[in-house]
Parts: C-alpha cells; sequence; structure tokens
C-alpha cells in the first residue's frame, strides 16, 4: 500500500526480480506522465519490485533534466573465488552475488579484457560460457525468497580503482542472455559488485 506503483521486469529469458534500469526508467515514466507529481525539484517516493519495496528520489537539475537514484533491496555475496569450470577455458574464480539477480563475477584482467569497446563480441562469447557454466554448477538460493534462485548472469569486471575526482572507479560488463551486453553496467550487477 505505500508504494506509488508496482512493475514488473521481462527480460529476454527470464522474469527477474529486480533490475536497476527499470525502476529509473518506472519512475521517470510515471513523473513525465503526472502519475506521480513533483513537488518542486525534487520528490521522493516508493515502486513495488517483484524483489520488495525500492526507493526513489527524483530531481531536476538546472537544465530541467529528470535525474533518478533509488534504494535498492540488500545485496549479498553467495561466494568469493568459487572455482567454476568453463568449457574452453578450464577452471577459473568467480565471485557470486545477489544485486537483485544472482551474478558470477569474473575478473576481467585475469581473462585478458580490458573492457574496451573492441573487445564486446569476445567478451559476450566469454561471458556466456561463464554463465551458462555458473547456472549449472553454482547453487544460489536467496535467503529470505527461495524462488529467487540461480546464476542469472556474468559481469566481466575490471579492478575497482581511485579516480581522480577522488572516488573509485571500474569497467565492467554485464552479459545477459541470450547473449548481449546489456546497456548499462546495471543496478542489479553494481549492487553485487559492491556487496
Amino acid at each position: 500500500p505505500e508504494a506509488a506503483a508496482g512493475y514488473i521486469i521481462m527480460e529476454s529469458v527470464e522474469y527477474p526480480p529486480m533490475s536497476g534500469s527499470n525502476p529509473i526508467s518506472t519512475s521517470a515514466a510515471l513523473i513525465e506522465l503526472g502519475i506521480v507529481p513533483m513537488e518542486g525539484d525534487e520528490t521522493r517516493f516508493i515502486l513495488e519490485s517483484p524483489a520488495g519495496l525500492i526507493g526513489i528520489q527524483a530531481r531536476r537539475d538546472e537544465k530541467g533534466a529528470l535525474e533518478i537514484e533509488f534504494t535498492n533491496q540488500p545485496a549479498f555475496v553467495i561466494a568469493l573465488d568459487h572455482p567454476l569450470e568453463v568449457e574452453g577455458l578450464g577452471t577459473i574464480t568467480v565471485d557470486v552475488s545477489y544485486g537483485g539477480m544472482f551474478f558470477a563475477i569474473a575478473d576481467a584482467h585475469g581473462l585478458g579484457f580490458s573492457v574496451t569497446p573492441d573487445e564486446g563480441r569476445d567478451i559476450v562469447a566469454m561471458g556466456m560460457r561463464i554463465a551458462m557454466a555458473a547456472i549449472d554448477q553454482i547453487e544460489a538460493t536467496h535467503p529470505t525468497e527461495p524462488e529467487f534462485k540461480g546464476v542469472s548472469l556474468s559481469q566481466i569486471a575490471c579492478p575497482i580503482t581511485d579516480s581522480p575526482d577522488g572516488g573509485k572507479t571500474s569497467r565492467n560488463a554485464c552479459v545477459v542472455q541470450p547473449g548481449r551486453i546489456d546497456r548499462s553496467p546495471t543496478g542489479t550487477g553494481t549492487c553485487a559488485r559492491l556487496a
């Protein structure tokens, strides 16, 4: 009852509990259509995702562009440095964590990637091999939502480093089924990585 609206997420091969770009898109649509009113330059409200309630903070910048920030459901780690047998590659290690979906996160540099646009095709091929191996070999179940289970995606991630502005930065590519790089770093993947 406390949610302004609810939404479901439809991916190519599944209906995941959460996706970071979806609360952003849904919130923007609700505001632009006037379903959720903007109170001045900033408003806060709640959306209901299949994973649970998602807090939204929306604001307009000085040019009138809409910026959306969301607070995800808790992210957590299932395993660090989990061995995974990958076809044509042998044994690698992946971190397995949940940020709204379960991810197998592999070290980009260890796989020979810098995560640059010219590597896209090879990252997709490798990411799909990792995801398929993880789906077969890794058991992952949400501790309080047992219907949320199984690795869905892979993430090829560079190390986290200091950025010139004093923050942290990292390059990554989330490979989604049936075989493409997601258009964003993915909110769920970012949360899984931070966990």
